[in-house]
């Protein structure tokens, strides 16, 4: 910035002009009281008004390529709203006051309304209006799911708690396209928000939430002890009207217009998929049945309501086949994986964001922070791990574009798009067992990332005025929703017959760097050694097989498709037979000087 730029921030108090790159104050009143001691100098600049596209070298890149041909003017004007300062401040405000449920209103009557913060609302409609949620289905343009998934990693970015709601409602579009609810399809994927607590008939936007969990199943739905009932004997199946009795430990985002849910019909062993509605559809009024009992004290994602639900003859209509509610959410769960993915890969970059600015604006010992050969190593690996999880979900986000789109992908990247391609009936098998792997190895990279750039800042970082508390506090959910590590790692054991899809496609970068086909090599042999394990040992090693296939995917993609100088760094510090002895903490992997610049200067935020 200018040095004599002012910081705008809508606080008269940090309205100071930059002196030689530092806030410098002679003196401010607060209450009254001039503190006059000390001057205010030599501490980091706020990260506020910068272009959240233009700042990230792989988002731009990538999205160049295979996002539809509105993506840059459309990601562009997100990432501008998104770093705004105003924005900031509504996210700041949103995440620092909780929803309140109200199950009565003032004469008694029950009505189970959770009642948000305006800044809530905000942070929605500037979501659903950009196309968070339903841009990738409202277009059969190539590349649109591309673009959908930039516009969600820089949304998350700003608040990941009222991510949730946007995310359920992208998964909810397609088994609800499966099965012919085409006017609750319309209302998910439209471009607007509609927060009203009023019936479905009544709203041109509405979203959707999940109601999956019970206390004694967790993971394990097939445990779940909920019942459906049809209203009429005779008409029973998709589209059909039905009463549930049970109860739901894990409700998100409750005041969504419909959730999908899974209940145990009679003559079946394994439950269907059903909608439960707020309002029951066609003039049926309120939902009765539907009872939020409380809401949960999270550990982060405040913004976002999760709540415990009661079905006391709850109306649903049944989506799916009859005692296939597994079957049914499977489209669901895969979206929502992938969107876990953008969740972390965007909170990584956040944090990342900050660890930039603070580390060039603060000096120590006479010099800035990153210009200490250490702190530049530690800050070149931080910056290295944020570009690959930002790959790893667009690349995946491009394969499910593919496999819904139904094209194939080329498969290099150096020197310009190659035309070789891969194969077309392959990409959403190849999607399914990849997000899984990604996901697995994404998400629970995020808490030791958030936790290394909150030691950045030292004791400011572990204050909760500071913006790295928040980011610490979210950084483990993703990895446990959706499937925590063992039932993901347990998921990509029960693939095999998957796995020669993901070697293949792991393998189109083979001649590319000799450390990569020899760490290709040592997977592919573990590979084959599972073939012949016993169900218990291959359990027991099924987080080493997720690990390995995770380094190998990842280093895959970052050869065909980033900069060389990136992946010859990322093949080095992770896949090297020298990694072991470097160490896993980040900036063990000593980096060329020259490297390290390069990655530091192309990862920085750029202003507009």
């Amino acid at each position: 910035a200018p040095a004599d730029r002012a910081i705008q921030t809508g606080s008269p108090l940090l309205q100071m002009p930059l002196k030689s790159g530092f806030i410098k104050v002679n003196a401010f009143k607060i209450r009254g009281r001039c503190l006059s001691t000390h001057h205010v100098f030599n501490q980091g600049l706020p990260l506020i008004n910068f272009n959240l596209y233009k700042s990230d070298p792989l988002l731009k890149s990538f999205t160049d390529h295979f996002a539809d041909p509105l993506a840059t003017q459309v990601l562009n004007n997100h990432g501008v709203k998104c770093g705004t300062d105003g924005l900031m401040h509504t996210a700041r405000i949103a995440e620092k006051n909780k929803p309140e449920l109200s199950q009565f209103d003032i004469y008694g009557r029950r009505v189970d309304v959770i009642d948000y913060h305006d800044a809530y609302h905000e942070l929605m409609s500037t979501g659903l209006e950009a196309g968070v949620s339903g841009y990738g289905y409202s277009s059969s343009t190539k590349g649109s799911h591309v673009t959908r998934a930039g516009l969600l990693y820089m949304q998350n970015q700003m608040e990941p708690g009222h991510c949730c709601p946007l995310v359920m409602t992208t998964a909810a579009i397609l088994p609800l396209k499966k099965y012919g609810y085409d006017d609750l399809v319309s209302k998910l994927s439209t471009f607007q928000y509609d927060h009203r607590n009023v019936p479905i008939d009544e709203k041109v936007a509405i979203t959707a939430g999940m109601s999956m969990t019970e206390k004694q199943g967790g993971s394990d739905v097939r445990a779940n002890t909920t019942t459906a009932q049809p209203e009429d004997l005779n008409k029973k199946g998709n589209g059909n009207a039905y009463r549930l009795v049970g109860h739901k430990w894990f409700t998100s985002a409750p005041m969504c217009d419909i959730f999908l849910t899974l209940a145990h019909t009679d003559g079946h062993k394994t439950p269907s998929c059903f909608i439960v509605y707020r309002w029951i559809p066609n003039g049926g009024g309120r939902n009765t049945g539907f009872k939020v009992m409380r809401l949960k004290d999270k550990v982060g994602d405040r913004a976002n309501a999760s709540s415990e639900v009661e079905y006391e003859g709850a109306f649903g209509t049944m989506l799916g086949e009859e005692g296939k509610g597994v079957k049914t959410i499977i489209d669901m769960v895969q979206s929502t994986r992938l969107d876990c993915i953008l969740g972390s890969a965007g909170g990584c970059r956040r944090a990342l964001q900050h660890v930039l600015m603070h580390a060039t604006h603060r000096q120590s010992f006479g010099l800035p922070l990153v210009d200490h050969p250490l702190m530049k190593n530690v800050v070149a690996d931080l910056c290295l791990e944020a570009e690959a999880q930002t790959l790893t979900a667009l690349y995946f986000s491009a394969v499910f574009d593919a496999a819904n789109h139904n094209y194939c992908l080329p498969t290099h990247a150096p020197g310009g798009y190659a035309n070789k391609t891969s194969h077309e009936n392959d990409m959403m098998e190849l999607f399914r067992i990849g997000v899984a792997v990604g996901k697995y190895w994404v998400t629970k990279r995020h808490p030791g990332f958030a936790y290394e750039c909150m030691e950045a800042f030292g004791g400011n970082g572990f204050v909760e005025d500071f913006p790295m508390a928040m980011l610490f506090r979210q950084s483990p959910l993703n990895s446990i929703w959706e499937g925590s590590g063992n039932i993901i790692a347990l998921d990509i054991l029960r693939a095999k017959s998957s796995f020669s899809i993901l070697l293949q496609d792991i393998k189109l970068a083979c001649g590319m760097s000799s450390e990569f086909d020899s760490f290709v090599a040592n997977m592919e042999r573990s590979v084959l050694a599972f073939e012949g394990l016993s169900p218990v040992d291959a359990q027991r090693s099924a987080r080493f097989l997720a690990d390995h296939l995770a380094l190998a995917l990842q280093g895959s993609i970052m050869l065909r498709y980033t900069d060389a100088r990136v992946a010859a760094a990322f093949v080095s510090a992770r896949l090297s037979r020298d990694r072991v002895s470097s160490g896993d903490n980040y900036g063990s992997f000593v980096y060329d000087a020259d490297v390290a610049n390069f990655l530091i200067e192309r990862n920085m935020p750029q202003f507009d």
